[in-house]
């Protein structure tokens, strides 16, 4: 029992970052064997030190660290801790008292003392919901300190995809869906700087966010199908910025967005009408383009909405990226089952 697997994930640390860290966790626990891992993903700031094993993956990304180190453990108790050592050591013999197979340090559970600033206190809350009511776990909180059992996490974690930080969810689905004995423990957090997943690069961000639509919500994707509509949205944003500047210049602000808009909005209607769902139009031309102009009002409020609420916690440009991701990805859906619904006898095509 007081041999453990310490799994410590980190990007752009410093080694005396590390070399602190590992001391405040030989201190506070000492009289266990400790094996430590330590695995930088997508940085080369550290090097190989005697007291920890050194592992070095050239692509970013927390779920392919956690993946790495889970694997390379020594021994059947696999902590994963943050590199920053943000999280009350404690934590650690409070886990192996629990009779579980996964034990979640979690920021939610009652008793749990958390002083952080309030920014990162709102981002918790949101992607706690987001995790329980878009990716259905139960799990109030994943994103804390845990406890592995090795030879009961091992074989899940070829059926988690994600690179990044939702590897940590796919990991809980999986622990729930194979019935695994998952608890969740109260915690004591103190941080002192910013998370680092508010400087994850837009394309690791993107491609954790396809996985997820592809896999819920969209259904039977059709990757080409999928592809004209996105390069049709694309030409739509070009050309909408294009017309708006042009007719801003003579027009009112508000007359150039509306004109802007319903010119980009006949001219993507005609284009997906003619090129991305050319042999699905059940509906005639008129009912058509009604739907796929409700619609697209129902896109820009998404794409606003997402936008300005991201841009409080991250990068602008970041912002954008997955807000216009996620507009696309609601808009496909709904266009692809509503406004050029395929007749029933081509529904199975």
């Amino acid at each position: 029992m007081n041999a453990i697997s310490v799994v410590i994930p980190c990007r752009e640390e410093t080694q005396g970052l590390i070399l602190d860290s590992i001391s405040k966790l030989r201190r506070a626990l000492r009289g266990f064997r400790l094996d430590i891992l330590v695995v930088e993903n997508g940085s080369s700031l550290l090097h190989k030190t005697p007291g920890f094993r050194y592992y070095r993956i050239k692509e970013g990304g927390l779920g392919l660290a956690l993946k790495l180190g889970i694997s390379k453990a020594k021994f059947e108790n696999v902590f994963f801790l943050p590199a920053d050592m943000s999280f009350d050591l404690s934590f650690v013999r409070a886990a192996l008292r629990e009779n579980s197979d996964m034990v979640l340090g979690s920021k939610l559970a009652e008793g749990s003392v958390v002083n952080r600033p309030l920014k990162r206190k709102i981002i918790s809350r949101i992607y706690s919901w987001k995790t329980r009511f878009v990716d259905g776990v139960h799990a109030k909180d994943v994103t804390g300190p845990k406890l592995y059992k090795k030879s009961r996490v091992v074989p899940l974690l070829g059926a988690c995809r994600s690179t990044g930080i939702h590897f940590e969810v796919e990991l809980e689905q999986q622990a729930e869906m194979h019935n695994l004995r998952v608890k969740e423990i109260p915690v004591t957090v103190r941080d002192y700087r910013e998370s680092k997943i508010l400087h994850w690069g837009p394309l690791g961000i993107l491609r954790d966010l396809y996985f997820r639509f592809r896999e819920r919500g969209l259904g039977k994707l059709s990757e080409k199908e999928f592809q004209r509509y996105l390069m049709v949205g694309l030409v739509g944003i070009f050309l909408f910025e294009g017309a708006f500047f042009a007719l801003n210049q003579f027009v009112p602000y508000w007359a150039s967005y509306l004109i802007s808009f319903e010119a980009v909005t006949l001219i993507n209607f005609l284009m997906h009408d003619s090129i991305t769902f050319r042999h699905k139009k059940h509906y005639s031309a008129g009912k058509r383009f009604i739907i796929f102009q409700s619609q697209s009002i129902i896109y820009r409020i998404i794409q606003y909405t997402v936008f300005f609420t991201l841009s409080l916690f991250i990068n602008l440009y970041v912002a954008l990226l997955i807000a216009i991701f996620i507009a696309f990805v609601y808009s496909y859906s709904v266009n692809k089952r509503i406004t050029w619904k395929a007749a029933k006898s081509e529904s199975q095509d």
